[in-house]
């Protein structure tokens, strides 16, 4: 049985403005971060030009990787709020959220991935002297692994939470992999602008389970209605693939966006709550109750929920989880997400669970619209063990 994978998040406060959900964000080259509504109208451009991939954080803020200049965060103002540039970083492609709760960024120059807390500090490189050449694209799994597209030798490069690397995939089938990211049916997709083509890929065994053609695929995002987004770098398109309920791939149309450039990565905006956190601790040493309130951010669709406490001495770090493959069809009232995730930081070691019921409805162009969200979460350190329920508090957008 496959398992679906998931991204991480680190912990910032929350803004006091707030993207809409369901908007497209798309990476050019030439006006930076273009946002889009959920009809792919134009709506606003927000960042600087240099634009290559998009990611948001838990904060609700949004980050763009700018080649040389590195990786800028921006809020909802479109007021850059700091950069992520160190002397070990020379060229910012992919991003990604690590097991660890902190920033991913894959280095195209330098063949690895470097890895920021949320002050931009330096942390570690992930990668050096690895089969990585030319780290394009990064996703996360479920497990903390993390995987990162070589587009120079045409593979997938695998690496557990350590950074240790785990195997390598996709070699007779990838060409020049730039675009990667979870989706539909727990698959990897992988975008080969070498031979146009988007591969579904089985992450449990690393084989190409199907492929359709796909112009210069450079971003990859799972929309709320369980169609797949992807970009085609030289012409300036989102080309629409469905995925039915047994895998296959059907090209849907293309979306004519506004702007010149290259085309990059691409996101969508998530839903965010405001939620409190009932619950208990338990060790050998101490037992007692507690109340803490949490952002909770809900990207429906992609199947990815961020749980980010605001007491980390409480509970450590943030909760990743991932969801059901429960889209808009049939109109469903709700969806539900279950998700582990297993910390491979070397000091704080240990794994967490959460399940959870997501409350809402589908608009009239399929899009899931979140209104609340109740269920229970547990984290299991070496020395302690937390229990939690989860209630909506209010939307924050």
């Amino acid at each position: 049985m496959r398992t679906l994978l998931l991204l991480a998040l680190f912990s910032v406060s929350a803004a006091a403005a707030e993207f809409a959900p369901n908007h497209v964000f798309v990476a050019r080259s030439s006006s930076g971060a273009v946002e889009h509504d959920k009809n792919m109208n134009y709506y606003a451009t927000r960042s600087s030009s240099g634009a290559g991939a998009v990611a948001f954080g838990p904060n609700g803020h949004l980050y763009v990787s700018c080649g040389v200049a590195g990786v800028e965060e921006v809020d909802a103002n479109g007021i850059p709020v700091q950069y992520f540039l160190d002397s070990s970083l020379n060229y910012a492609a992919g991003l990604a959220f690590g097991p660890h709760g902190n920033l991913l960024v894959a280095d195209f120059n330098n063949d690895y991935v470097v890895e920021f807390d949320e002050s931009g500090n330096y942390v570690r490189v992930i990668g050096s002297g690895s089969s990585l050449d030319g780290a394009f694209g990064i996703a996360v799994g479920a497990n903390g692994h993390i995987l990162v597209s070589s587009e120079n030798n045409n593979r997938i490069v695998e690496f557990d939470a350590l950074g240790n690397e785990v195997r390598t995939f996709g070699s007779g089938y990838l060409a020049q992999p730039e675009a990667i990211a979870f989706g539909p049916l727990g698959y990897l997709y992988v975008g080969g602008v070498g031979n146009s083509r988007l591969s579904q890929i089985d992450p449990e065994d690393g084989t190409e389970a199907n492929w359709i053609a796909a112009p210069n695929p450079r971003g990859i995002v799972a929309a709320p209605d369980g169609t797949l987004l992807v970009t085609d770098r030289d012409n300036g398109t989102v080309v629409t693939f469905a995925v039915d309920s047994w895998g296959g791939l059907t090209q849907e149309g293309f979306q004519f966006l506004s702007g010149t450039g290259t085309t990059g990565g691409i996101a969508i905006s998530p839903f965010r709550l405001k939620v409190a956190l009932n619950g208990t601790c338990e060790s050998d040493f101490v037992s007692y109750s507690f109340k803490e309130k949490a952002t909770l951010s809900v990207f429906p669709g992609a199947g990815i929920v961020l749980l980010d406490p605001k007491n980390l001495g409480l509970l450590g770090l943030p909760f990743v989880g991932h969801g059901s493959d429960a889209y808009c069809t049939g109109s469903p009232k709700r969806r539900l997400f279950q998700g582990f995730e297993v910390h491979g930081a070397p000091t704080r070691q240990g794994a967490s669970s959460m399940f959870l019921k997501v409350y809402g409805k589908c608009d009239g162009v399929g899009f899931f619209v979140v209104s609340d969200a109740k269920g229970n979460f547990s984290r299991m350190w070496p020395d302690c063990v937390v229990q939690a329920s989860i209630s909506t508090i209010k939307k924050l957008n």
